[in-house]
C-alpha cells in the first residue's frame, strides 16, 4: 500500500490534501484511483458493510464491484463472506448464486422498470444538480421534478425518486 493510499479514517482535509498532490501529476481519465475517488469507495464499501450485516445479501456484490472499479483491497468482511458464499455453491449446498449473494433484484420489482430506473436515475440526478447549479436558491420540490421529468417522459413522482436514489449510498 502506498504511503498516500486513503484510509476510512481519514478526514476530509488528508483527502483534499492527497488529491490535490494527485492531480498535479495524473490526467481526469484516472480519477477513479484518486484519493478522493477512493475514499468514498471506502465509505461506500462501509455503508454496504451495515446493509450487508442487516441481511442485504446483495450489499456484498456491490462492495466487490466498488473495490475492483477503485483498485481497493478487499475489507476482511468481503473476503469472508465472498469464500463463505463461493464455496456454498461450490460445494453444491445451493441451487444457485442468488441463494447465497442475493437477488440482484428487489422482490416483486419488474425487470423492464428497474431497467428503466437504472438507464434513467443518474440522467435525472445530473439535470437537477446542473439547473441547481444554474439557480442555486431554487427549492427541490415538485415543481422542480415535474420539470426535469419532461424530456424524460416521467412524471414527477418517478423523477424524485430516481434522483433520490442516485444520491444513495450503495448502488
Amino acid at each position: 500500500m502506498m504511503a498516500d493510499e486513503p484510509r476510512l479514517d481519514w478526514t476530509w482535509e488528508q483527502v483534499e490534501t492527497a488529491q490535490t498532490a494527485w492531480d498535479a501529476v495524473h490526467s481526469e481519465q484516472e480519477f477513479g484511483f484518486s484519493p478522493l475517488a477512493k475514499w468514498a469507495g471506502l465509505r461506500r464499501v462501509d455503508e454496504c458493510h451495515t446493509r450487508f450485516e442487516m441481511g442485504d445479501q446483495y450489499a456484498l456484490m456491490t462492495a466487490l464491484r466498488i473495490c475492483a472499479c477503485h483498485t481497493l483491497a478487499w475489507p476482511e468482511w468481503v473476503a469472508e463472506a465472498y469464500i463463505r458464499g463461493y464455496d456454498t455453491v461450490n460445494n453444491r449446498r445451493a441451487k444457485s448464486w442468488d441463494e447465497v449473494f442475493g437477488s440482484p433484484l428487489p422482490k416483486g420489482a419488474q425487470l423492464a422498470a428497474q431497467r428503466k430506473k437504472r438507464k434513467l436515475m443518474f440522467a435525472v440526478h445530473n439535470a437537477v444538480t446542473a439547473e441547481m447549479a444554474r439557480h442555486p436558491n431554487r427549492p427541490i420540490d415538485e415543481a422542480l421534478f415535474t420539470e426535469i421529468g419532461l424530456p424524460f417522459n416521467i412524471g414527477k413522482t418517478l423523477t424524485s425518486e430516481y434522483y433520490y436514489d442516485a444520491c444513495g449510498p450503495c448502488d
